[in-house]
């Protein structure tokens, strides 16, 4: 997404969604466009358009015991709290926990979250982990956190989410730097 945002040249104004509003704030007209991480219910009169796909990782506090290693697998992970919701759809929760767990053990719960920023802040104190996308360790990597790949699970998918049809500048302009970006690739 950074690779998107570098190539816009008009003015625009960035907000963080809690999870569960991102695509009915842009049904809404709150927002015009939205990144999301698919899978999640859509609404009628929008548009998902693929930016990238890329490998989920997991978020553990500094020192946790998986810190330094190259990759972990999903079962590794069975015996830790992960991060929760209580607003997002359920098929979204379940991707992100991968729940149910392929060893078919119980996932346990950890601390309610809504928003990335939460999250990280969730995972930094030690409360627990939680599995996202590759790229945030760009975004929110420090002396807090650390991103470990995961190595058997399916990679995640980045997409543009605006309303079908919708003309407005900024919405052009976005579609139109993923189309150059495709063609780079």
């Amino acid at each position: 997404t950074t690779r998107l945002l570098e190539q816009l040249t008009s003015p625009m104004e960035f907000s963080q969604l809690e999870w569960p509003e991102q695509l009915s704030s842009v049904a809404s007209g709150a927002v015009d466009a939205a990144i999301v991480r698919p899978p999640m219910p859509m609404i009628d009169g929008l548009t998902l358009e693929r930016i990238a796909v890329e490998p989920r990782v997991v978020m553990v506090k500094r020192g946790h015991r998986f810190s330094g290693q190259e990759s972990v697998s999903i079962n590794d992970l069975d015996d830790e709290y992960h991060v929760s919701t209580d607003r997002a759809a359920r098929e979204w929760i379940s991707y992100w926990a991968v729940d149910p767990r392929p060893s078919g053990r119980p996932l346990q719960w950890g601390q309610l979250v809504r928003t990335m920023d939460e999250q990280v802040q969730a995972v930094a104190a030690g409360l627990a982990v939680a599995i996202t996308a590759a790229s945030l360790a760009d975004y929110h990597s420090g002396p807090e956190v650390d991103f470990i790949p995961i190595h058997d699970i399916e990679p995640c998918a980045i997409d543009l989410c605006t309303r079908t049809g919708d003309e407005h500048p900024g919405v052009l302009e976005l579609r139109q730097a993923m189309q150059g970006l495709r063609q780079e690739s």
